[in-house]
């Protein structure tokens, strides 16, 4: 019998990037990850929990 079980997992990515001159760019990426699981513990109890996390970031680069 599995005591912790994986219900769902999730996890998405996106970011775009805008060329402020031909050298600098400006870049924006958002990292989502949600999980979702259940602990089965004795006489059919199940605790459910989980997890989101939310990450943002902004840079600028050059090129020389």
């Amino acid at each position: 019998m599995s005591f912790i079980q994986f219900k769902q997992d999730v996890n998405l990515s996106t970011g775009l990037s805008y060329y402020l001159t031909e050298r600098i760019r400006l870049s924006f990426s958002v990292d989502f990850d949600w999980s979702k699981i259940d602990v089965v513990l004795p006489q059919d109890l199940v605790i459910s929990s989980g997890s989101r996390d939310l990450h943002q970031k902004l840079s600028i680069g050059a090129k020389f």
